[in-house]
């Protein structure tokens, strides 16, 4: 609680911040059921019936988190989606925090503010394709390497490649 207290609740955008992150993310809900899976969700979606550790055209992240949250939500539109709204999510808290401590929370929060209001990343943010996980990946691997690079402590290093492991293991450019 203290660490969620220090990171978010200390100045006024961050508070601004978690404001529009609610606010983007029940957008994000409302627009879940207005139109069907596209080609590419529903091959992922295939992926999740059959899970395995990797597959002819992609590693196996996509296919392992919709099996994860069709299992928990169900084989519909919010069990094969939310994936995607969660990753960004996570996502932007962590470009929120990596940003906050590169530069100030000033800054973070109008970067926040163009990352989710860029139409591609918006629209991306609803469809659960290798790109969600890849994102989250691979910014929570940024913002670990950052600290390491600052601070020099060998657990952060690990954290990271961790993170860039599963960044590969969500699409195998990452390492690009």
């Amino acid at each position: 609680i203290k660490i969620v207290w220090n990171n978010f609740f200390n100045d006024f955008y961050s508070i601004k911040f978690l404001q529009f992150l609610l606010i983007t993310n029940v957008m994000r809900l409302l627009l879940i059921p207005m139109f069907g899976l596209t080609d590419d969700e529903s091959h992922y979606w295939q992926y999740a019936q059959y899970i395995d550790y990797s597959y002819y055209d992609h590693p196996p992240m996509v296919g392992q988190i919709i099996y994860l949250f069709t299992k928990i939500f169900g084989n519909n539109l919010y069990g094969v989606r939310l994936p995607a709204v969660v990753c960004f999510s996570i996502a932007s808290v962590y470009f929120y925090l990596l940003l906050k401590k590169m530069f100030n929370p000033k800054t973070a929060f109008y970067s926040v503010i163009l990352l989710n209001c860029i139409p591609i990343f918006f629209i991306g943010s609803i469809i659960t394709i290798p790109d969600a996980t890849l994102g989250m990946f691979w910014i929570m691997y940024m913002y670990y390497f950052y600290k390491f690079i600052k601070t020099k402590d060998s657990w952060l290093l690990y954290l990271s490649a961790t993170l860039l492991g599963f960044a590969c293991l969500s699409k195998y450019n990452a390492v690009f």
